[in-house]
């Protein structure tokens, strides 16, 4: 929702995800003006916020989400062309199912959770 709202009309917001290092890994970048460095240190704080009506826990409560599942979030500037946060998680080894009855392995995907890359995802700003 940051990203969308720090973003000119007509620019684009993109989602991309792939998989590295036994990462799952998202990126989420924007063409918006960028967040100034000077405000880089306080941006996951709570009751941060630079919007009249906002209450500055968005960032806040997704980095304490992402640090409770053992990622990490990250933030890359660049003023004047937009900022580009990074999500990374662990990638959960695949669990393989044994169906008693027939001491056989599952169906192949069931319980399996695996990252792939996908195309990116484009949102355009109104």
């Amino acid at each position: 929702m940051n990203a969308l709202q720090a973003t000119p009309p007509r620019g684009q917001v993109v989602a991309r995800t792939r998989r590295q290092n036994g990462q799952a890994v998202i990126e989420i970048a924007n063409a918006g003006c960028g967040i100034p460095r000077e405000r880089l240190d306080t941006i996951f704080d709570d009751f941060v916020t630079t919007k009249r009506r906002g209450l500055g826990l968005g960032l806040a409560l997704s980095k304490k989400v992402v640090e409770q599942l053992d990622g990490t979030i990250a933030v890359k500037i660049q003023i004047g062309i937009g900022s580009t946060f990074t999500l990374c998680f662990p990638l959960a080894k695949a669990r393989r199912r044994v169906s008693k009855r027939t001491q056989s392995v599952g169906a192949p995907g069931r319980g399996e959770h695996r990252a792939r890359s996908a195309a990116p995802i484009t949102l355009w700003a109104e």
